[in-house]
This record gives structure tokens, sequence and C-alpha cells, in this order.
């Protein structure tokens, strides 16, 4: 568990936030639940009222919740000490029952969502402390001690459930995370292996047009050379011109054929 959960959770995205709506949605079921038990045995009594204004209170303040302590430390500890109130004078409300305690497991759901560990220990330990006695002196201690034990073990339930749940979801919401990232890295590595594909093609290109103006202009200053010595033969020794000629036309066809053989590869790259 984290160190922090409610920190966490103010970031949390799609699916992970549904999961924590869900469980406030399934713990705001207790308010009527609560409501039916304790109003059906109130209706001639002169505290239905006193218990209705206590029900209300407690539900409104557990819908803006959300909103309230996550606006500071301060506002949590005003509401945690408001709705502990509450619920702990609706334990206190004659005839006694035992469906008030109930409302401890939306609190304690809110207390682990939005607190660290330390803190929502302590607020437990305060709430339980509240919880057994009230039931302790309301009841006679074994069923006291049984009705303590019951509810104790739901909240611990349904918290442990609660929690484990957004755990998975935070851990599939982080691997789809990590698959988005992964995916964007891979098209990223796509794009940089097609840049340099260009760009050793265009390399390729550059040597191709180094290397045919390297060897071109070579034998064509071979065939001048040989065309200028060729041209002094004609007045000096005119039987060795055929020769010449024959060098400055192999010299024509090498140029040629190189020529064509990187103008091939040029076409092939």
């Amino acid at each position: 568990m984290p160190e922090r959960m409610g920190h966490n959770l103010r970031w949390f995205k799609p699916p992970v936030l549904r999961t924590y709506w869900i469980s406030r949605l399934i713990c705001s079921l207790v308010f009527p639940v609560v409501a039916i038990r304790k109003l059906t045995e109130l209706v001639d009594n002169k505290i239905f009222y006193t218990t209705l204004i206590l029900l209300v209170g407690s539900l409104l303040l557990y819908i803006f919740e959300p909103y309230l302590v996550r606006r500071g430390r301060w506002q949590r500890l005003v509401y945690y000490l408001m709705q502990g109130g509450l619920i702990l004078a609706l334990g206190w409300l004659r005839p006694y029952e035992d469906t008030w305690a109930l409302l401890y497991l939306p609190l304690s759901m809110s207390i682990w969502y939005e607190n660290p560990r330390r803190e929502a220990i302590t607020w437990s330990i305060l709430y339980v402390a509240c919880l057994t006695v009230t039931l302790f002196l309301t009841f006679e201690w074994l069923r006291g001690l049984g009705f303590s034990l019951t509810y104790i073990s739901a909240c611990a339930i349904c918290i442990t459930f609660g929690h484990q749940s957004i755990e998975a979801e935070k851990a599939q919401a982080k691997s789809h995370k990590l698959l988005r990232e992964l995916q964007e890295a891979h098209a990223r590595l796509k794009e940089f292996a097609r840049q340099a594909e260009k760009l050793a093609a265009a390399r390729e290109h550059e040597r191709l047009i180094r290397e045919l103006h390297d060897s071109v202009s070579q034998t064509i200053f071979s065939i001048t050379l040989t065309a200028e010595s060729t041209r002094l033969l004609l007045q000096k020794d005119p039987g060795r011109v055929p020769d010449q000629l024959n060098q400055i036309q192999k010299l024509t066809g090498s140029a040629l054929s190189r020529m064509r053989a990187l103008i091939s590869q040029w076409q092939l790259g």
C-alpha cells in the first residue's frame, strides 16, 4: 500500500477512478439501510426529527466529502471529527440498536483512501474505540463484543477489498501507460530508422557522385595526355600513332564502362 494513497488518488485516471466511485456508491447504500432500520422504530418518538437531521447531516457530509477532505489537512480533520460525532450521537439515541455502526464503513473507506497509513491507523483506532465503548455500554458486554467484532470485521474486509481492487486497476493503468509509451517509442524508432535510411541513401549517392567525378576526371585527363602525345607523334614518329589511338580508344571505353556501372549502382540505390 502506498504511503499516501489519498495523494495518489487525486491523480487517478480511468479506470482507477471508476473503482473509487463504485466503492463510494456501494458505501452510500449504508445510509438508507440505517435510516430505514432506525426511523421505522421512531415514527411516533419525539427524537424522530433529531435522528433524521443527524442522518441527513451525515449523508450530506459524505456526499461532499471528496471536495472537503482534499482541500487540506485541517479540512480533513474537521470532517472526520464532525462525521464521527454524528455517528456517535446516533449510537446513543434511544431506543438502542446497532445498525448505526454501519456508518463507520464509508467513513473508514474515506480515511484509508485519503490519508497516509499512519494517520489512517490512528483514526481507525479512535473509531474502533468509540464503536466498541458505545456498544459495550449500550448492550451487555458479551453482545457488545459480538456486535463490535462483526462491524470491525466487515469494515476491514471492505477496506481490504477496495484497496486491492484499486491497486489492481492502478497496475493495469500503469501497464496501459507503459504500452502506449512503448508504442510511441516504437513509432519514433521507425521514424528514426526511416530518416537514417534516407540519410544513408543520400550519403551513398554522394559517394557515387564523388567516385564518378574522380574516376571519369582521371580517365579524361589520361585521354587528354594521350591525345596530346599522339598529336606530337604525328610529326616526329607517325608509326606509333596507331598504338596511341588504340590507347585512347581503350581509355574511352573504360570511362564509359565505369560511368555505366556507377549509374547502375545509383539507380539500384
